[in-house]
């Protein structure tokens, strides 16, 4: 009997974990995204919302997707940069850059991010994230703090505030920037799965666009979908092994 109850947590521990493994793998492995498609001279590129990627000599920022069935209402927000050099900076522990009028200072590096102060006043940004603060948009691109090492230093990219960089283009739409003509081709919804790599640093995650096709319907719900039937199919495992141990019970207590 101590046997069976000792196996009958054993089962309860692993379906547990396997449950486990399938939502951090639904979660954090595959995304289903709204993308578009677009265009910058004769370089393609594709962008899920909420990221951004070189695309020839210009970064680009999917802010905001509207993507309906069919294409007469789909557009985007995107918000267009030059990549080198105009934007970014390399500073050392104690340097500064002014940038809009603004003084951004490199105060030092922590495990949570690099530290700065723009014009004074302090903030903490995290290798790989963009930050707003004090009318600038901040970017840190690459950390070099290695122990032992008396210069280190961060790269980064630093806008004057992000919203005045944004441009609302429908399917179809151009807009001619830094000497190169961007074009929304389409939008649509997909699948996008981390891929290592990024700007800056090869610790920076960056995204990869695949299975992509133009939405029907919004399909952000697939993975909470998939994730609950992945549930449901351990539910009905571990029910029907409890009824076979209480049945094998009984079985067990009618021999004796």
């Amino acid at each position: 009997m101590f046997l069976v109850k000792k196996r009958s947590k054993l089962m309860k521990k692993i379906l547990f974990l396997i449950g486990l493994f399938f939502i951090l793998i639904f979660i954090t492995n595959v995304y289903a995204v709204e993308f578009v498609k677009i265009t910058v001279d004769n370089t393609p590129g594709t962008i899920g919302e909420g990221l951004e990627r070189d695309v020839d000599g210009l970064t680009i920022k999917a802010v905001n997707v509207n993507d309906q069935p069919g294409t007469e209402f789909d557009s985007a927000d995107l918000r267009i940069i030059e990549i080198l050099p105009a934007n970014q900076y390399t500073l050392d522990v104690g340097e500064s850059v002014i940038v809009a009028g603004r003084e951004v200072t490199l105060s030092g590096i922590v495990s949570t991010g690099a530290k700065l102060g723009v014009d004074g006043v302090a903030i903490t940004i995290p290798e790989g994230t963009e930050r707003e603060f004090r009318g600038l948009a901040i970017k840190i691109l690459e950390i070099h703090n290695e122990p032992g090492i008396e210069f280190d230093w961060v790269r980064l990219r630093i806008i004057e505030g992000a919203p005045i960089n944004i441009n609302f283009l429908r399917v179809g739409d151009s807009i001619s920037l830094f000497g190169k003509t961007i074009t929304l081709d389409m939008t649509g919804g997909g699948t996008i799965v981390p891929s290592a790599g990024g700007v800056g640093s090869p610790s920076v995650l960056k995204m990869d666009v695949v299975s992509t096709q133009e939405s029907q319907e919004r399909n952000s719900w697939w993975v909470f979908i998939l994730a609950t039937i992945a549930l449901i199919i351990i539910f009905l495992t571990y029910r029907n092994f409890s009824v076979y141990r209480v049945n094998r019970n009984r079985m067990n207590t009618r021999r004796r």
